[in-house]
Parts: structure tokens; C-alpha cells; sequence
């Protein structure tokens, strides 16, 4: 998917950031805990990556949220601080911060985010070059071991 057009719709990241702050006419009509949940309804797919970021590592609304992303088939992440919590349970991935401060978690999470960011455009830039031949192109996509 990387490799094809930059124009082509198909080579383009859908990346939509949720947000759990809500204009005060949405709190009457979704509980807090709920309100990714019915965010990700309209948005995520199978085979879909849903990345969840906690400080505290035990919000209701992103534990709800990971839970609804696996149950519709998505992969989930989870950038975790504090002791972990259980979003660090309900996550395939967790990249856990070991700090209890929210600004350190905060500063290490949006590091964490750039350098995710960073490879995935040193990844296309690499490997959309028309000078790698098509069977090595194929060969740095597939997960090491197999």
C-alpha cells in the first residue's frame, strides 16, 4: 500500500485523532465512557489500528474504546504510563512509559508518536523507489520470520 502513487487514494493513511473533550449538548446524549466508542462506530474497520494514548492508563472511555476496536477486528496499540493499568492488558502492543508525572508521560508519548510518524515516511520514501527491484520491494514488507 505504501508503494503505490502518493496521489492514488488507496497508498493514503486514514488517521482520524478521537478526542474525549465533548461540547456540552454531546454529554447529554453519550456518556463520557461511551463517546470514542461512538466515534470509532463511524470510522473503524477490520484491519484497522486503533492507538490509544493514557497518562493514567485506566480512562473508561479509552479502555471502552479498545475494547470495541478488537471487537470488530482491529489491531490495537497502547501508549501507557503510570503502572500500566489495564489499558495495558486490553492492548496487542503496549509501549509503556514507567513515570507517574503527567508532563514526562505527556513529552515521552509525543516522542514516541514522532518517531512512529518518522519511519513510516522513511519506510515509504525507502521503499517506494523505483530503483529496488519489485521482489525486494514485496520482500521488506512481510514481518520478519516469514
Amino acid at each position: 500500500m505504501l508503494m503505490q502513487d502518493i496521489f492514488d487514494p488507496a497508498a493514503r493513511f486514514r488517521i482520524l485523532a478521537l478526542g474525549n473533550g465533548s461540547p456540552e449538548s454531546d454529554g447529554e446524549h453519550i456518556s463520557k465512557d461511551r463517546l470514542l466508542v461512538e466515534q470509532l462506530k463511524n470510522f473503524a474497520e477490520p484491519g484497522d489500528v486503533v492507538v490509544a494514548i493514557s497518562a493514567s492508563s485506566s480512562s473508561s472511555c479509552i479502555l471502552r474504546a479498545l475494547e470495541y476496536g478488537a471487537s470488530i477486528g482491529c489491531r490495537t496499540v497502547a501508549l501507557t504510563g503510570s503502572d500500566g493499568g489495564k489499558v495495558s492488558t486490553l492492548a496487542d502492543i503496549t509501549i509503556h512509559v514507567e513515570s507517574t508525572q503527567d508532563d514526562t508521560l505527556e513529552d515521552a508519548h509525543a516522542v514516541i508518536c514522532h518517531m512512529i510518524g518518522s519511519y513510516f515516511l522513511d519506510f515509504d520514501l525507502c521503499c517506494s523507489s523505483n530503483s529496488l527491484p519489485v521482489g525486494q520491494r514485496q520482500q521488506i514488507l512481510k514481518p520478519s520470520g516469514e
